[in-house]
């Protein structure tokens, strides 16, 4: 197993990377996310911390997208998921979304994720 000492604590790393989905077209028009693509690109943020401090960066970072959004004057909404829906990595998960005049309907534009059950230390490894 990988563990890492106490003092490289925080390790922040950003990937870029492409997505695809299978399930397109499969569950309808307005099913989650930000207009369904079926190949995409994302941005991966990875922050890694003491387990004591996590739940309080988790809420740092969403602060810092609700500031970042506010800049814009943006309107957003934060949506908690559901525990039924959390992926197996997951203690917390949020959404966040914007509101789209044009289609008169919320957008998925970002999502923030805590995980404290697997954490993705096998990142580290290459």
């Amino acid at each position: 197993s990988f563990f890492i000492k106490n003092n490289f604590f925080p390790i922040r790393i950003i990937c870029n990377s492409y997505c695809f989905r299978k399930e397109i077209g499969k569950f309808g028009k307005e099913n989650l996310g930000l207009k369904r693509q079926q190949q995409f690109k994302k941005i991966e943020i990875f922050q890694f911390f003491e387990k004591k401090e996590s739940l309080e960066r988790f809420y740092s970072i969403c602060s810092n997208i609700l500031y970042i959004l506010n800049l814009f004057k943006i309107k957003t909404r934060i949506i908690k998921i559901n525990d039924f829906e959390l992926n197996q990595n997951s203690f917390l998960s949020f959404d966040f979304e914007v509101w789209d005049t044009y289609e008169n309907m919320w957008l998925e534009i970002s999502s923030l994720s805590l995980c404290l059950n697997k954490p993705f230390y096998f990142f580290l490894k290459k």
